[in-house]
């Protein structure tokens, strides 16, 4: 029996991953995973990007599907229509094409913005523009929908920090770009950093 290395090994490892990843896209119960824009793997930006303890376990929870809890017995606070705490009115009551400038067409434009997110450091100062005006939107209204599943006083805004703060993504994104810097981790190895809640 030749000797096999390790770069064929790797490759057919990947090649494996590669063919699960599709089944699992293309299965019945794939809605969730069919909805991540990237068809290919790679570590979601949403687990390594700098941003706060907080603010991650919503993006990941609204990319699990347990954002808003989605219970029978849920109503939204945030409207006086009594309306089932549900993504599709979530994204109607807090008018989320508008907020995020995401086109209609697109059935959920809080996972469009999170498919966007970017793999490596812009380096273009349009998409940096982009960034500043996204994100502090999106990580606001994450926030709001967040106390919407609990039992938060909805006026109770003392906590609140204006859109315009900065915060750890966005002094990434201001950093200068250098070779190791800017790149995302490999599917590997990588490290997960996180930051005090808000």
């Amino acid at each position: 029996m030749s000797q096999i290395d390790s770069q064929t090994v790797k490759a057919a490892t990947k090649q494996l991953l590669n063919l699960e990843f599709q089944e699992t896209r293309n299965g019945p119960k794939s809605k969730l995973v069919a909805a991540c824009r990237r068809p290919y793997l790679l570590i979601d930006p949403i687990v390594w990007l700098p941003m706060k303890y907080s603010q991650r376990s919503r993006l990941i929870r609204w990319r699990l599907g347990w954002m808003p809890n989605g219970s029978t017995f849920s109503i939204c606070r945030n409207c006086n229509d009594n309306q089932h705490l549900s993504r599709n009115h979530v994204i109607s009551c807090f008018t989320v094409h508008t907020l995020l400038n995401v086109p209609y067409v697109v059935p959920d434009p809080i996972s469009f913005v999170l498919n966007s997110l970017p793999t490596k450091r812009p380096t273009s100062d349009s998409k940096k523009r982009y960034w500043k005006y996204i994100w502090p939107r999106l990580t606001r209204l994450m926030k709001e929908i967040d106390r919407l599943c609990h039992d938060d006083d909805l006026r109770e805004n003392g906590s609140e920090q204006p859109l315009s703060i900065k915060n750890d993504f966005i002094m990434w994104i201001d950093q200068p770009n250098t070779d190791s810097a800017h790149r995302s981790p490999s599917t590997s190895q990588y490290t997960l950093t996180q930051h005090s809640s808000d």
